[in-house]
Order: C-alpha cells, then sequence, then structure tokens
C-alpha cells in the first residue's frame, strides 16, 4: 500500500538523508551503522554463514536492490527511481518502485512503479509577526510553529493563524500521474515485464499460490476494485469494487476469497468466493453484514476459513468454518475486532483482538481449531505479527511508551524522536514463552503492513526460509544525527547480534 506522505518525505529530503549516510550501499558497499548498535561486522562470518534465501529491498533512493542473507553480493533490481525538475520548474517529478513481493518459488518479484508530482514546499518567514493571513486552496495542508509548539492541519482556503513564532511551511498534496506493474527475475540479467499500467492509483498486489496469476488492488472516484491479471498481463477480469477491499488465494490458486464494506462509513461487509479462472461468483459467506473480523481468510489447505456471527451486547462468536462458510463449529467469542492468521500447519490461529479498532494494540491469543483451546500469548498488547515458516515461532510488536521500557532489558534501536514505538517479542509456540528482543521504531511503511498484518501477511514474510532471522525496517538514528529509514536483520533466538542491511523503508525475504 502506498504512502503519499512517505514519498512526500522521500522527495522533498532525499537528499538531508543520505548526506548522514555512505552512499556505497548502491553499489554494494556498506552504510554506516545506526549509532545506537554499533557492533562489529564480520566479513569471514559472513563468507561462512548458511544462507537462507533473498532479500528484497526498497531503497532510500526509490530504487529496489536484491542481497543475500548477509546484505550482501547486491543486485539492482531498478536503476531510474528519483526525483527531477518539472520542465516548468513549478515542482518535481517522483519515481518511486516498491512492493517487492516475491512468487511462491522465489523466481520472480512483482514491482509497483509510481509517478507523482508534488509542488515545491513553501516556507514563509514571518520575522516577529504575531498573526498570519494565508490563502491557498482548499485541502493544502499547513505546519506552523508557534509558542505552543508545531501542528500540523488541513487548511480551507482562507485561514487565520495566531501566535505565529518564526516559520511557515505551506505544503501541497501530489497528483498521482499513473501506475506500473512489472515482474521480474530477481537476477538483474532480464528486463522488467510491464503487466499493467494505469491512470489510477495501486494500492497492492500479491501473487496466485501457483505463481500464475496476480491479483491487483487500485483506487478510483468510486472506491476499490481488485482485478485479477495472469503473469504475463493478460486475462485481466474485475472480481470486486467497494471500500476497504481485502483478498485470499485457497490453496491451489483456483478460489478467491474477498470481503469489502459498501461504503468506507458503513461497517456492512460482503463476503464472497469467486473462481479465478473466469470471475465468476461461487457462493456467498456474508452478504452485508457487520463482521468481526479484519481480513478473512482460508486456512492453509484451503478448505476452511474463520467467521463470525453477533451473539449480542457488541460480542461475536468467531466459528471455523468449511470453505464455503458452512457446516459451522464455535471456537470462542471476541468483543471487538480480530486480526487472525493461521499457524502454517493449519492446526491452529493466533489472533488479536482490539476492543477500539483505532488502538494501537490488542489481546494477543490463539486457538487450537480441534480442541477449542485458547491461550493467551503475551500479556502485552500486540499491534501485528508474523508466524515463522516452521511454525515454531512468531514475532510480535508491541506498542509501549518511554515509562514502559527496562532500563535493563532488551536492546534499544530507537530514534531520538519515536513515531510508533514498539517491543519485537518473539513467541515460542509449543512453551508459549515470550522472548523480548529489542526496542525499535518501525518506518513508516513498515508500520502500514504491520497494523494489518493479517491483511497482507500472507502476500510477504519478514522471516527468513529457514526461521533463524527476521528483517525489521527500522527508523534509526545514523552517525551524523540524521533519522533514516533502516532494515537490520535478527536472530530470532534473541541473539545480540544484529546485521544492518541498508537504509532503506521496506524489505522482503524470498520464501525460499
Amino acid at each position: 500500500m502506498h504512502n503519499v506522505s512517505h514519498h512526500r518525505f522521500l522527495a522533498l529530503a532525499l537528499a538531508a538523508l543520505l548526506s548522514g549516510c555512505s552512499t556505497e550501499a548502491g553499489q554494494g558497499g556498506r552504510l554506516q551503522l545506526p549509532q545506537q548498535f554499533q557492533l562489529p561486522q564480520s566479513n569471514v562470518g559472513a563468507l561462512l554463514e548458511q544462507k537462507s534465501g533473498k532479500i528484497a529491498v526498497a531503497r532510500l533512493d526509490g530504487n529496489l536492490i536484491v542481497v543475500d542473507q548477509t546484505g550482501q553480493n547486491p543486485i539492482e533490481i531498478t536503476r531510474d527511481a528519483g526525483v527531477s525538475a518539472l520542465r516548468d520548474r513549478s515542482g518535481v517529478l517522483q519515481q518511486v518502485y516498491s512492493l517487492p513481493i516475491w512468487s511462491p518459488d522465489g523466481g520472480r518479484l512483482a514491482v509497483l512503479e509510481v509517478r507523482t508530482v508534488f509542488p515545491y514546499t513553501l516556507t514563509k518567514s514571518i520575522d516577529g509577526a504575531s498573526q498570519l493571513t494565508l490563502q491557498t486552496r482548499a485541502g493544502a495542508r499547513v505546519t506552523d510553529e508557534t509558542v505552543g509548539g508545531a501542528r500540523t492541519r488541513v487548511l480551507t482556503e482562507v485561514e487565520g493563524l495566531q501566535d505565529v513564532a518564526a516559520r511557515v511551511t505551506l505544503e501541497y498534496g501530489g497528483q498521482h500521474l499513473n501506475s506500473t506493474v512489472y515482474t521480474v527475475a530477481p537476477t538483474g540479467k532480464t528486463a522488467m515485464k510491464e503487466v499493467w499500467y494505469s491512470q489510477n492509483k495501486i494500492d497492492f498486489l500479491d501473487w496466485s499460490p501457483l505463481g500464475d496469476q496476480l491479483a491487483v488492488l487500485s483506487e478510483g472516484r468510486d472506491g476499490e476494485t481488485l482485478t485479477l491479471i495472469s503473469d504475463e498481463g493478460a486475462n485481466r477480469q474485475t472480481v470486486t469494487n467497494g471500500a476497504f477491499v481485502k483478498w485470499n488465494w485457497n490453496a491451489d490458486g483456483t478460489v478467491l476469497l474477498a470481503q469489502s464494506r459498501r461504503a468506507p462509513d458503513s461497517p456492512r461487509t460482503d463476503i464472497k468466493l469467486f473462481a479465478t479462472d473466469n470471475g465468476e461468483e461461487l457462493a456467498t459467506v456474508t452478504d452485508g453484514e457487520v463482521v468481526a473480523i479484519n481480513a478473512a481468510q482460508f486456512s492453509p489447505d484451503g478448505q476452511r476459513m474463520i467467521v463470525t456471527q453477533p451473539a449480542g451486547a457488541g460480542v461475536y462468536d468467531l466459528y471455523v468454518s468449511d470453505r464455503d462458510g458452512n457446516n459451522r463449529k464455535k471456537l470462542h467469542s471476541v468483543k471487538g475486532l480480530a486480526q487472525y492468521a493461521w499457524s502454517p500447519d493449519g492446526a491452529s490461529e493466533a489472533f488479536i483482538v482490539r476492543d477500539d479498532p483505532d488502538s494501537r494494540g490488542g489481546v494477543f491469543r490463539m486457538i487450537n481449531v480441534a480442541s477449542g483451546q485458547v491461550s493467551l500469548l503475551t500479556p502485552m498488547p500486540v499491534t501485528g505479527f508474523f508466524w515463522a515458516p516452521d511454525g515454531r515461532s512468531i514475532a510480535t510488536f508491541s506498542p509501549i511508551t518511554p515509562d514502559e521500557m527496562s532500563t535493563t532489558g532488551p536492546t534499544t534501536l530507537l530514534p531520538e524522536q519515536p513515531q510508533n514505538p514498539m517491543l519485537v517479542h518473539t513467541i515460542d509456540v509449543a512453551t508459549r514463552t515470550s522472548r523480548p528482543i529489542m526496542y525499535i521504531d518501525p518506518s513508516q511503511q513498515f508500520m502500514t503492513y504491520l497494523s494489518q498484518s493479517d491483511r497482507f501477511g500472507r502476500a510477504f514474510t519478514i522471516w527468513s526460509p529457514n526461521s533463524r532471522h527476521f528483517l525489521l525496517p527500522i527508523r534509526a538514528t545514523v552517525q551524523s544525527g540524521a533519522t533514516v529509514d533502516f532494515v537490520i536483520e535478527t536472530e530470532s533466538s534473541g541473539s545480540i547480534y544484529l546485521r544492518p542491511i541498508m537504509a532503506g523503508s521496506m524489505a522482503t525475504w524470498s520464501p525460499k
């Protein structure tokens, strides 16, 4: 999912950010380490280390690169991203590549290119004035630094500012030009193949389980549209339209489970099954009902799903059903929104329940699907989580405050001004024990995916194929003092060994 404000930040602050890092990473060199973890890096150890899969990184310059587990042997997938001035000098054109989504066999990447035009940011010095009247088009954003501190908000066409200190910054929204989806082998030896071009914004995409189709979510005037295309860009077919569209493939890729709301401000939800060869509607699971699940999913074998049914007083019963939503067996009751993900073997499901949909985290439990036994996995609220491929561990992310941080506990990788401070845990599924790993501040793009890990976690993973390591795209303070998006790798065992990969906003690990 693209975040325009994130790309706006890249376009206007790219030079400043890169000045805080060594810029040799694009040629395979190493960046300066974030100042919080000056750990020795052994090149000999990296050569001898058993490798597991490949890592695709969305770099700060807007390009994509593939490296091995140690962050070495770089293969540049794209090279032409960046920011250039418009011919009339009225602003800048930004070209960014993102969403490096691996195919199920690890042999290809799905890549999204987005081109956006941004007017220049206008900063105006006031020199002691206490009032200022701004006149601009509706929807522009303003940041004014006053005696009460900085604040950012959307402007009306004419607005008066009181107690102005010394500076006012006008930030205009960007105008999306087009989006393009490519597929490419991660070898650096073949050209990217264009499979989709659209003047609408593309929010997300993923591969079918067999790697022969792509599901593409685009955004238009009437909401979101989910479309299926072949991996060659042919056989385009619209599956569904609506708000907050989410989907999941069954195991053999022949059926797609699509969930959408009737309207952005309505909780009424449709969940339907569609044939992927022709887009035909096969079955209706819910028809405009209010549900308590954020993103419905098939079990790994494609034969079951989790559905909800209202039980009164804001309580919903969770059921396991067959793939059509029938033959329901009650598992548990929840009060709030449930975000769940099946274990790789399908024997259990881990889930978060949020009492408030806007809360940063919720209670994290696991259900044994056969017995219905429910276990509390951690007493801390959890924002998002990712199962390890072997199903033995779960990486969890819990929101914390400075007062909750232990001075003698995990390593702290927080920048000076964290936006979403998190404590990363790994949970041993067999023993239900939780091991604190470190404090981090997720990158803005990673935070978007993390807060809906049930929705996006089936399309990509932060885990290595051998389940021994995982990636963390974080905001880190580098040696120059700048705060930069940075990708690090850590061992799931909680070892103090942390490896910097490179500066980047997001990273995904290949499945093989």
